[in-house]
């Protein structure tokens, strides 16, 4: 009854405030692993950067598929949308993969050139700070 209907809408306002909290965090991240790449055009860093970056779109596959999953039109949808997560999973893995194969190609023209084109930058305290910033708020 009420009670129970009181239940999920709580708990729809706790994912909601998870999801936004989880994105706000995945951009922050994304920010700093950027400039730190930048600074140093390390290999490592950028593997890190590419990872910040599916991290914040996985995050808003998931605001996006949540949200579309919660809206119920029974006669325009009368299986509902439970399909939009999986479908979202599906399109993450084709990314994933898509930038597993970006970040292997990069590293093997960098072994073939043997570092010509790009010189590692070495890490400065500020890109020390950053990575040091974007661990932490993996760990939260």
């Amino acid at each position: 009854g009420e009670k129970s209907s009181l239940m999920h809408q709580e708990q729809e306002r706790k994912i909601k405030s998870a999801i936004t909290v989880s994105n706000v965090c995945n951009f922050v991240l994304l920010f700093s692993q950027l400039v730190a790449f930048l600074s140093s055009h390390s290999l490592a860093l950028m593997a890190n950067l590419i990872d910040a970056a599916l991290d914040m779109v996985s995050g808003l596959v998931i605001l996006v598929s949540w949200r579309v999953k919660s809206i119920q039109d029974r006669h325009k949808y009368p299986i509902g949308r439970s399909r939009s997560e999986p479908l979202g999973v599906i399109l993450m893995a084709c990314l994933m993969t898509a930038a597993t194969l970006l970040t292997l190609e990069e590293s093997i023209q960098c072994l073939l050139s043997q570092g010509k084109e790009r010189a590692f930058q070495g890490l400065t305290p500020s890109v020390v700070l950053l990575v040091t910033l974007a661990l932490g708020t993996k760990l939260l």
